[in-house]
């Protein structure tokens, strides 16, 4: 059985965007500690936090614009965990 979790990669309103890689950097390699088998990145592009009330809806930045470039990053940081995006 494959184990493993999605990674949408938000930054919360207060974060920057380096803490929020620092974030992912930290989840990918706990989950590999931990036995974790793999992480699919979602591919989510850049957006600005905003009210729920905001007549275009609340906006959840996220990191992962270029899943393939996180994916390298992250892979260069583990040693046996898989990497999958949404890509094909």
């Amino acid at each position: 059985m494959h184990v493993g979790l999605v990674m949408e990669c938000d930054y919360r309103e207060g974060r920057t965007q380096e803490e929020a890689f620092a974030e992912a950097m930290s989840i990918a390699e706990i989950a590999e500690t931990h036995g974790l088998n793999g992480v699919w990145l979602a591919e989510r592009h850049f957006a600005m936090h905003r009210r729920p009330t905001d007549p275009m809806g609340a906006g959840i930045p996220s990191i992962a614009s270029v899943p393939l470039v996180l994916a390298a990053a992250i892979a260069a940081r583990t040693k046996r965990l898989r990497i999958g995006t949404p890509h094909r």
